[in-house]
């Protein structure tokens, strides 16, 4: 084998973690634990990056293979000994953010302790920012790759083929002599109808899973451009960009069309994840695209439904959204992220709050699902700013949507942004330089201290009143993801596998269907719980006026009461007898005694998170 290639799965890294870490899960794992519901997740953890690499070597006679750590049941150990028996002449991982950083380091270390003497090269949007503090401190691994990687990778893998010196190739970055050396960016393909369509090599290893699992084949993932011309400050896309001098590029009508027909014919897929930083393009030609596009696939009679992201300031032209309903658009995620003009100002996003109330009426009015992206919380967040989103939430009833705990978000601030300079000069976090990064050791500890130190930055939220503020909700959001993802799942799945025998079959089927009724109408509805907790806590600061040292339990002791109104609404007066005589009468192991009470209506939420 010339390359493997490997997508890592990924691990938390965070002191606080918010809801979407707190337990990450690999596909096989979501899967295999609850498979109907698994095919409800629309976005399944494709790396198109590393399969287009794949594909792209193969049309040059290379074989290459692909590894996605999501979708295998390998240990560590397995998987390193899967690569090795492959002898390949490069082993490339692939980093799409931090989280695959610890996940990553474990694989290269254990790579090297089993012997393997070949190159190992790392890429990836994360990699392409911190590429020199993981030639500091993972010292196994001989280069990184920077921007795109189908031709660098080509020209790195001839090199090496041809015993020639690939320290000259445009996108490497290596360490010589405790210095890092950075080339000139990598050359790339600015036509990319001129690349072949992405390996489908894991989506086919997926299939065969979902088949063994008796579920079929729903979603897959396309790209119909790269690229980005947005600067928002807390964004990796705009510092990228500046390794093309294209900041977007697209593919053909034509090329769209052949990749889709490919994954609705051979595999039957039913809804196409359109991964694009922003679908609707850039000028006329961007809009006349779309026209294209959806004319073709009216034209073809494919029936299949899509989703995409779209910036809330493009000219949004209802007889082309209508032509694009038409063709199976059906979900928009709007990249709202605010209802504050001062914060939109802050992060530079070039929008408007009166541009986000009119994306959000146009989508809904069009009959599209709405999936709202918001960051509630950045350092300089102040409680006026706050209730400006909030206001704003509730005003357009953004709440209403799939999954409203999506709404929970903190501001990252990655590695290498606009952000990160500036609060760097701010005084606000503290970043160590890269040539002071020591070598990591073999050690657990060392490795998660280094990819901490590496990842995103953590920082305290200036405002005393808002920094306790999202404390509390975040411990809250926490409990609430738990019911509506861990237990109402993990419950109903015992239930129904819980005896061979037809008697009991029925007995726990009876009280399945009580349950489900009971514990769907509870998550149905929690978009109601998100707003009056967002509402609870606003009105929580403005009654303390200032930070004082009761804000915190006050904040807690209102929302559990929050809590717990809407759970008596939703499930009945006896929610407590309720959930004590289910878990008793299962006897479901893990989840004994009152567990499940006190994350419903009592003041031990935070005592199970301990």
């Amino acid at each position: 084998m010339d390359v493997v290639l490997v997508a890592p799965h990924e691990k938390s890294l965070r002191d606080k973690i918010l809801f979407r870490e707190n337990n990450v899960k690999t596909d096989y794992e979501n899967l295999t634990e609850n498979s109907v519901n698994f095919m409800f997740i629309k976005f399944l953890k494709d790396n198109l990056g590393i399969a287009s690499i794949a594909s792209y070597l193969r049309r040059f006679g290379h074989t290459a293979k692909l590894i996605n750590s999501y979708l295998t049941n390998m240990s560590l150990d397995e998987l390193c000994d899967d690569i090795i028996a492959e002898n390949p002449i490069i082993v490339g991982i692939s980093l799409l953010y931090d989280l695959h950083s610890y996940h990553t380091c474990e694989i290269v270390k254990l790579l090297r302790k089993k012997g393997y003497t070949g190159h190992i090269t790392l890429g990836g949007p994360f990699i392409s920012l911190t590429y020199e503090y993981f030639l500091h401190g993972l010292r196994e691994i001989d280069s990184t790759i920077r921007g795109e990687g189908e031709i660098t990778l080509l020209n790195l893998l001839e090199k090496i083929e041809h015993g020639e010196n690939w320290k000259d190739i445009p996108g490497m970055a290596y360490l010589q002599n405790e210095k890092v050396i950075v080339n000139v960016p990598g050359i790339y393909e600015r036509e990319l109808d001129n690349l072949p369509l992405v390996a489908r090599d894991l989506y086919i290893e997926l299939v065969g899973m979902l088949q063994e699992n008796n579920v079929g084949t729903r979603v897959a993932s396309i790209y119909t451009s790269r690229g980005c011309m947005g600067r928002c400050t807390y964004c990796s896309a705009s510092e990228l960009g500046s390794l093309v001098k294209e900041r977007w590029r697209c593919r053909s009508v034509d090329s769209i069309m052949e990749e889709i027909k490919y994954l609705v014919n051979e595999f039957g897929v039913k809804y196409i994840n359109i991964i694009d930083e922003n679908f609707y393009g850039y000028g006329e030609a961007g809009k006349q695209r779309l026209y294209d596009f959806a004319n073709a696939v009216i034209d073809s009679g494919i029936q299949v439904k899509f989703w995409a992201e779209v910036r809330v300031d493009v000219k949004f032209d209802e007889e082309l959204f209508r032509l694009l309903k038409k063709a199976g658009l059906q979900d928009v995620l709007l990249g709202l992220e605010s209802g504050s003009q001062a914060t939109l100002n802050r992060w530079r996003k070039g929008t408007t709050v009166a541009q986000n109330k009119k994306a959000v009426e146009f989508i809904r009015n069009m009959g599209f699902a709405l999936e709202p992206s918001f960051i509630l919380v950045d350092p300089h967040t102040t409680l006026e700013e706050f209730k400006d989103t909030v206001a704003f939430i509730d005003e357009l009833k953004i709440y209403e949507t799939a999954y409203p705990l999506n709404l929970f978000n903190q501001l990252i601030v990655f590695p290498g942004t606009e952000i990160e300079r500036q609060l760097v000069k701010e005084n606000i976090i503290q970043v160590l330089k890269a040539d002071e990064i020591d070598s990591v050791g073999d050690d657990e500890q060392d490795i998660f201290r280094f990819c901490q130190t590496i990842s995103s930055r953590n920082y305290e939220i200036i405002d005393p009143v808002i920094r306790t503020m999202w404390n509390v909700l975040v411990f809250f959001t926490n409990a609430i993801a738990f019911i509506t993802d861990d237990f109402i799942t993990a419950f109903t799945r015992y239930c129904k596998s819980k005896s061979k025998d037809e008697e009991k079959k029925k007995f726990y089927k009876n009280i399945n269907s009580e349950f489900i009724v009971k514990a769907g109408r509870w998550r149905r509805n929690i978009g109601k719980l998100v707003i009056n907790i967002l509402k609870e806590s606003i009105k929580c600061a403005e009654e303390s006026g200032e930070y004082s040292d009761s804000l915190e339990k006050d904040l807690q002791e209102k929302l559990h009461q929050v809590v717990t109104d809407y759970s008596v609404k939703m499930i009945g007066e006896n929610v407590e007898q309720f959930m004590n005589y289910y878990v008793n009468l299962s006897g479901f192991d893990g989840y004994k005694d009152n567990d499940f009470t006190d994350l419903f209506v009592k003041n031990k939420i935070g005592d199970f998170y301990k």
